[in-house]
């Protein structure tokens, strides 16, 4: 039995190895990321809780004007405005100028395996819990934070954050705000995103300690990775040879521990063998596709038909 200490795990495909070449991470801005709801609180005492017939309007209104009729007269409407605008501003901010790392709790989600490893053609890395971040002159040791998962959009109340409320125009004090509802913005997500586990560590990319790749339609911003930081990698079932002997070497140079996945015999079970008991089982039968369970692949890119894209 192959037991780990805490550690968190990135599902990578195949194209990924570079990660381990160049000893660089992407920090993804949320308006990269798969779902349109990351960074995407409701406001309290928003649009939504004004009366049915008039939300549509209210919308409308908001996204066609730049600047809001803040008459006093409009009461709950002149509020629910106010609240929306400023959660416009950080919704903008947050999704441009943070970036995230994901991780997972887990190395054996297969369905994370297949959307984020390629149909388990690519690999995991392990990563020990905690990173090194820039500070100053210093490196400081951080822990990622888990993301909680619930039914509903948190709602946060950014009224106290608006200041200068008048006729035409106010100011939002943005950076408190984002202080204050962190949780809120970062680290909440839907449940039916629960069964990734995932942890996440935060950047911003304000400081100079990341390389900036200038692509369209948004920039990749990419932090080194520190050795001390990374505790193993695991080969999918799926893996190319070429791929398997690749990060093999790099974790022998790197003295990253080094693991294949295989099909259980028996159950939906993805067991692992260590470097010694892989080469052992490719001396006794000199084909890696004989390491583990799983079927050859050489008439089909996919044991259903499908054919497949990674």
């Amino acid at each position: 039995m192959i037991s780990f200490a805490t550690t968190y795990y990135k599902y990578c495909s195949p194209a990924r190895i570079d990660v381990l070449r160049n000893m660089e991470i992407r920090y993804t801005q949320p308006v990269c990321f798969n779902d349109p709801f990351e960074t995407a609180p409701a406001a309290k005492n928003g649009i939504h809780a004004l009366p049915y017939t008039q939300r549509q309007k209210a919308y409308d209104e908001l996204r066609s004007s730049k600047k809001i009729d803040l008459d006093q007269k409009r009461g709950r409407q002149r509020i629910a405005f106010a609240n929306e605008r400023a959660l416009l501003s950080l919704r903008k901010f947050a999704a441009h100028e943070i970036g995230v790392l994901s991780l997972s709790k887990r190395w054996d989600n297969q369905l994370m395996w297949a959307s984020y490893a390629c149909d388990h053609k690519g690999f995991v890395l392990g990563f020990f819990p905690y990173f090194s971040v820039p500070f100053g002159d210093a490196l400081l040791l951080t822990e990622p934070q888990e993301v909680k998962y619930q039914e509903s959009r948190p709602e946060i109340d950014l009224l106290p954050y608006v200041r200068n409320i008048n006729q035409a125009s106010f100011e939002f004090n943005l950076i408190d705000a984002i202080s204050k509802y962190q949780s809120e913005i970062f680290y909440t997500k839907s449940s039916m995103w629960k069964h990734e586990e995932e942890v996440r560590l935060l950047c911003t990319f304000g400081d100079a300690h990341h390389r900036k790749i200038d692509v369209e339609p948004y920039p990749i911003y990419l932090r080194a990775i520190h050795e001390h930081e990374l505790a193993s990698i695991i080969v999918g079932i799926n893996s190319s040879d070429e791929l398997a002997e690749e990060l093999q070497q790099i974790s022998k140079q790197r003295k990253i521990s080094y693991y294949r996945a295989f099909k259980d015999a028996a159950t939906y079970s993805i067991g692992l063998w260590d470097a010694h008991t892989t080469e052992q089982k490719m001396k006794a039968f000199g084909d890696k596709t004989h390491i583990g369970y799983r079927h050859s692949r050489k008439n089909s890119s996919s044991g259903l038909g499908f054919g497949t894209t990674c």
